[in-house]
């Protein structure tokens, strides 16, 4: 079942600034990481969660430079 769309808000807010960060920050669905990673692993985003964040992924912006995510299995 996907995360509900509701515990990504505090993860899209910050993309939307494009800001990049020096530390490791954890958002209740997901990681943003210094070296421009944001670790999406195991969050269940499904369609609409994926959609979201690529969404609030500011061009040119130093916040996220790579999305890390692998499909969870179903089942």
């Amino acid at each position: 079942m996907p995360r509900p769309a509701a515990e990504l808000a505090p993860l899209l807010a910050w993309l939307r600034t494009g800001t990049g960060t020096d530390r490791r920050i954890d958002f209740p669905a997901g990681t943003a990481l210094p070296n421009g990673r944001l670790d999406l692993c195991k969050q269940q985003l499904g369609p609409q969660g994926a959609r979201l964040v690529a969404d609030a992924l500011v061009p040119d912006a130093a916040a996220v430079r790579s999305v890390h995510r692998t499909a969870a299995a179903e089942g």
